[in-house]
């Protein structure tokens, strides 16, 4: 039986100064280096901070990036998305430009007939802003409409930060497999949830988690964090001066949950206060 694979790479940047000018001028090399030492993957997917300056250029990648414009008094760039792709798939892979207009998420369709899947892939990398940015934009109401239209063509991976704190609270309708007397009332093809274990050492929930935790309830997608292979431990994924939390994810389409070979919360980097995140699928065909 044949397999592809594919491995995904998330690193989420810090507001720091230093890392501003790490990304955009004086440790362009670090940041060579940060990805290509991340060489065996085949995406690298990661916020940044270098605003409409040129792409860094990295030996064996291909990259799609968009980002937030800079306001005239601002002594920076604001943030975006930028994703680095293996030369090897890039003709598999889509920039999905009219998804969402916004700077904080970039959608890519990795192409079912170049990978051999069942179904096209679509991948987001993402950002949610604290409620309390002015960059915040009712961001999770725009990111169940994107997914909308976009569930139905195939499968959905989300990775990135979402300034999210759900503790161990269910992902997925509660008792949903108990619905007997509703039967009558539910469309033929109504696929019922059931309980997944999720561990996390972060006991916080914060309102954005609801929000997170409603979307994935609602567009049954589930978190990977404290469920797989390689984050047993339920792994922090943010460290700086207010304290620890898990606010990095990956969220999946439940049909592409047994694909997942593992997930992994990566060691405390010196490049950010956030954790990068691995996730390794492999879907049989």
């Amino acid at each position: 039986m044949e397999s592809t694979q594919i491995c995904l790479y998330c690193a989420v940047c810090t507001s720091h100064d230093n890392y501003i000018l790490y990304v955009t001028q004086i440790k362009e090399r670090t940041l060579r280096k940060q990805v290509s030492s991340v060489n065996k993957y085949n995406m690298c997917i990661s916020e940044t901070w270098k605003g409409d300056l040129s792409d860094i250029d990295i030996p064996t990648f291909d990259c799609f990036s968009k980002s937030r414009g800079r306001k005239k008094k601002a002594r920076r760039y604001s943030g975006g998305i930028i994703v680095y792709i293996k030369k090897e798939i890039k003709n598999g892979v889509i920039h999905m430009k009219n998804i969402s207009q916004s700077a904080n998420r970039m959608w890519l369709k990795l192409d079912k007939t170049f990978f051999g899947l069942d179904e096209d892939l679509y991948l987001c990398g993402i950002y949610i802003p604290p409620l309390n940015s002015p960059h915040y934009n009712n961001e999770y109401q725009n990111i169940e409409s994107e997914i909308s239209k976009l569930a139905w063509k195939g499968k959905i991976l989300i990775t990135g930060d979402f300034n999210s704190r759900v503790s161990t609270n269910a992902d997925f309708v509660l008792h949903d497999d108990n619905n007997d007397n509703l039967s009558h009332l539910l469309p033929d093809n109504y696929k019922s949830d059931y309980d997944m274990t999720r561990r996390s050492q972060d006991k916080m929930l914060n309102s954005q988690g609801r929000e997170l935790l409603d979307l994935c309830a609602t567009a049954q997608l589930r978190l990977l964090n404290g469920r797989f292979i390689g984050d047993i431990l339920r792994n922090i994924t943010c460290f700086n001066t207010k304290g620890c939390s898990i606010v990095d994810y990956a969220v999946t389409s439940m049909s592409l949950l047994s694909s997942v070979k593992y997930f992994k919360v990566q060691d405390p980097s010196p490049f950010s206060d956030h954790c990068q995140l691995v996730t390794y699928i492999t879907i049989f065909r």
